[in-house]
């Protein structure tokens, strides 16, 4: 639980607390809600390289529901999962193999967001919903202020 919690903290400083992630033991009644298990026999975890992944359940291209499978125990307590947490908020893997996001686990790759992760989270909320390529966001000046909340459970 401990390495869940750091992973909550460490995703939730990074966007500047506008994004909430609450960790909790069971299913709360609001807010989108990841949940989190080893299971080493999943399809996606049997024969690969992969660590962890997660699965998401989407309305157009807003996250409703995610899981986060981890493929070994020691895995669920490690910083894979602040990755998967950062898909859970949109981020795609980075080219950068000492960045969280990085596609391959590493000894260089970071256990916490750096510094251009941070900055491409805040930029996504700077973006109005659903805007895509080609940006189409140029009269936009701020940020909506809403706050939304996402809760792990394990």
């Amino acid at each position: 639980m401990e390495a869940h919690a750091d992973a909550v903290r460490t995703i939730t400083e990074a966007t500047g607390g506008t994004v909430s992630y609450l960790l909790a033991p069971s299913r709360p009644p609001s807010g989108v809600v990841i949940t989190t298990r080893v299971d080493p026999v999943d399809t996606l975890c049997v024969g690969g390289d992969l660590r962890g992944f997660m699965r998401g359940m989407y309305r157009g291209s807003e996250l409703t529901s995610g899981d986060i499978v981890f493929c070994e125990d020691s895995v669920a307590r490690s910083a894979t999962i602040a990755h998967e947490l950062g898909h859970t908020f949109g981020l795609r893997h980075g080219p950068e193999p000492n960045d969280l996001m990085f596609f391959r686990f590493g000894n260089r790759r970071a256990t916490g967001f750096g510094p251009r992760e941070s900055v491409v989270m805040r930029m996504m909320l700077d973006r109005p919903a659903g805007n895509r390529f080609p940006d189409s966001d140029r009269g936009v000046t701020s940020s909506s202020a809403v706050e939304e909340r996402v809760v792990v459970c394990r």
